[in-house]
């Protein structure tokens, strides 16, 4: 009977082993009820362009769970081709494919730059876990042909500021026509160290190294760009409207921390170039509603584009646009179709409280008024019910467009009613 007992115990205690052990072991991720496994495997071994796509976007839905099955794959498969399939795919998957860098170290190592290339396009895709290889990043960039580059550049950029000391490097990839354009985007993200680096661009006579320092710096956000804000203000004078582009770029991406060249920024609302113009305002939509006073007393401004400018940017703001409603109402009979209608658009949007208002424009000896606070009342709509007897005698206007938007507005108010 005690042998029995004691027989039966070990019985249950290896099976407890086994349950236990069985169940702390991880499954095999699975997509679409096949092994992630199996999906790399097909990946890296097909030459059929659909099966490549489909695999590849099962592991890169599995995500970190395909990671170590990427790893062994990546010993079992050291052929350039399968390498650098595997390479795109650690791409994609980004940080939590931080595991693998050691094993993309080693590439780095080798002779063919094909490899290298696939990587350096990995370990960009990784990120700041990538950092233990920027040193040989930086070597490689003095060694290998322009494709290649694109790539390192694009590993160091991705790395970000724990690269800035291969900064300098860099720069110069900035300055080589074949490699200027992802120098740009990977300076982009190196942070302060980077912004020190271009001033000397910004300030400098030579309007492609003007240009390219504002590009960098459009790239960037926030605090970062606290040291070049009045460059940059400088460079919204810049002869080059490209220049100006990217500089006003730079400064929307500055946002809140834009505000001590604000004033400058509503200056240059003046611009006769009109996507200089365009970007200007967007950078002041970025930045936000901080600055009424600036952007009211640009409605009055003697240059019309700064007058349409403000009033767009008022427009977005219903705060701005409480603040500047007189101001705006005033300038409902601007002598420029395109103030009008931004002014329109802004008064727009303070809904309800700026109905009777409106109701007194209907009734003013101007054409632009009439029409302005009718196009008004017709975009509050339903709200606006109060205004719809001075609407209906503009049915009898003897100007037909005031007719017209008059007969618009009562149909938006009344609806299908």
């Amino acid at each position: 009977m005690r042998w029995s007992a004691l027989l039966l115990n070990c019985v249950l205690s290896v099976i407890f082993m086994l349950m236990f052990f069985g169940c702390s072991m991880e499954q095999e991720p699975t997509y679409n009820r096949m092994g992630i496994s199996k999906h790399i495997e097909r990946y890296v071994t097909t030459e059929n362009e659909r099966t490549i796509e489909k695999s590849l976007t099962a592991i890169v839905e599995v995500g970190e769970g395909s990671v170590p099955y990427i790893l062994d794959a990546w010993k079992d498969y050291e052929s350039v081709e399968a390498r650098c399939r595997l390479a795109s795919a650690i791409d994609y998957i980004g940080p939590p494919a931080a595991p693998l860098v050691p094993f993309l170290l080693e590439e780095l190592n080798e002779v063919d730059e094909r490899r290298i290339s696939c990587a350096a396009m990995a370990l960009g895709g990784i990120g700041p876990a990538s950092a233990p290889a920027t040193e040989i990043l930086g070597n490689l960039l003095r060694s290998t042909d322009y494709s290649t580059q694109a790539n390192l550049l694009y590993a160091l950029g991705g790395i970000g500021p724990a690269a800035s000391s291969q900064i300098p490097l860099m720069l110069e990839a900035a300055d080589r026509e074949q490699t200027s354009s992802i120098a740009i985007s990977a300076l982009g993200n190196m942070g302060e160290a980077a912004v020190e680096a271009v001033l000397p661009w910004l300030e400098d006579g030579d309007d492609a190294h003007r240009l390219r320092a504002c590009q960098i710096l459009s790239r960037m956000q926030g605090e970062d760009l606290v040291l070049v804000l009045t460059p940059l203000s400088i460079a919204l004078r810049d002869d080059n409207p490209k220049v100006r582009i990217e500089a006003v770029k730079a400064l929307g991406a500055a946002r809140t921390s834009a505000i001590p060249v604000y004033p400058s920024i509503v200056y240059a609302l003046r611009d006769t170039d009109d996507e200089v113009r365009e970007e200007i305002v967007q950078a002041l939509i970025s930045i936000g509603p901080i600055g009424g006073k600036e952007l009211i007393n640009a409605l009055t401004d003697k240059y019309w584009r700064s007058r349409e400018g403000a009033a767009r940017v008022i427009g977005t703001f219903s705060s701005l646009a409480e603040t500047a409603k007189s101001t705006l109402i005033l300038r409902l009979d601007d002598s420029k179709v395109e103030v009008r209608l931004a002014v329109i658009r802004a008064l727009s949007t303070l809904g309800p409280e700026v109905v009777d208002e409106m109701i007194q424009q209907l009734k003013s000896g101007s054409v632009y008024r009439r029409f302005g606070g009718a196009r008004v009342l017709g975009e509050i709509g339903p709200p606006a019910a109060a205004a719809i007897p001075e609407l209906q005698k503009l049915l009898n206007d003897k100007d037909v467009l005031i007719r017209s938007e008059a007969k618009n507005a009562i149909r938006s108010i009344v609806g299908d009613r």
